[in-house]
């Protein structure tokens, strides 16, 4: 039996960093989920400085209440950081769930397609292999008297 006939021959495009892998739009979400994380503690560890440390010319402190005038709501670089940190992290966990139910639902397509080929493996050897066809016969006769 060819690889061919069974169709063994296909490629997956999966970048493997463990024994399951991500897909690469997964790994793009990842990856901005996590510089999400990334930007919004560094805009929350922005906006502490800016609030509660004293320094001479702090600019942190300006740009916390320039933010603050220009939306009108009170939101500052700390809050802001909240915010962005916690849509990171929803984006984060979202991909690793995507991921993770991808890679059960791929192992067990794996598992079913290797019952199915060793079960016809077993058949072929066994030369037992029945195939059932229903045919239907057009009387071309009388296609001819219409």
């Amino acid at each position: 039996m060819k690889n061919k006939e069974l169709n063994l021959t296909k490629k997956e495009k999966n970048i493997h960093f463990y024994k399951g892998g991500f897909t690469l739009g997964q790994l793009f979400v990842l990856v901005i989920g996590a510089s999400a994380m990334l930007c919004g503690l560094l805009l929350i560890i922005f906006g502490m400085i800016g609030e509660y440390v004293f320094i001479p010319i702090n600019v942190f402190k300006d740009a916390n209440e320039a933010i603050s005038n220009a939306v009108g709501f009170g939101l500052n670089l700390l809050w802001i950081g909240v915010i962005v940190l916690l849509i990171g992290s929803v984006v984060v966990a979202l991909s690793l769930n995507i991921s993770s139910h991808v890679e059960e639902r791929e192992k067990e397509k794996k598992l079913r397609k290797n019952e199915r080929i060793l079960a016809f493996k077993e058949a072929r050897k066994e030369n037992n292999i029945t195939i059932d066809t229903t045919a239907t016969v057009i009387d071309s006769t009388s296609e001819e008297k219409k």
